[in-house]
């Protein structure tokens, strides 16, 4: 398996609300600091910081994108939480099996962040500002 390649901030993933993409920006860049670091071969224990200061900052930024979704009453919200959790969830158990002393594969982790953020940032972010745009566009014509 290949190292993951590090992730650059473009207008291809803004999703047109600039709270959230700022957000995203920072993620991306958090997420760079472990791709350095596994590069280098740095320490667990500085991967295992910085990978929770990814994971708080992940948290923080689910609920405010999830209280701002609420607002517009997104009809796939529920959907879109279970996919935060399942994004929390699996970091938490790549954590705690590297708390066990498990060894557990940063490459595979890294892989699967840059996968999720990707695709998540890509299609159900984007997914809720076109839907959110498509609601304004009705209470402008109105």
């Amino acid at each position: 398996m290949s190292n993951p390649e590090k992730l650059k901030w473009s207008n291809i993933l803004s999703i047109g609300n600039q709270a959230i993409d700022n957000d995203h920006a920072e993620l991306l860049s958090i997420f760079n600091q472990l791709v350095d670091l596994t590069n280098k071969e740095g320490s667990r224990s500085e991967f295992a910081e910085i990978l929770s200061r990814m994971t708080d900052y992940a948290r923080q930024h689910f609920k405010k994108e999830e209280a701002y979704m609420e607002k517009f009453a997104y009809p796939n919200l529920s959907e879109h939480k279970k996919s935060h959790q399942t994004y929390i969830q699996t970091v938490a158990n790549y954590n705690l099996s590297f708390l066990r002393n498990q060894k557990p594969d940063p490459i595979a982790l890294l892989m699967f962040i840059e996968s999720w953020w990707t695709n998540h940032i890509l299609h159900a972010d984007s997914m809720f500002e076109r839907y959110k745009n498509g609601i304004n566009a009705e209470v402008n014509y109105k």
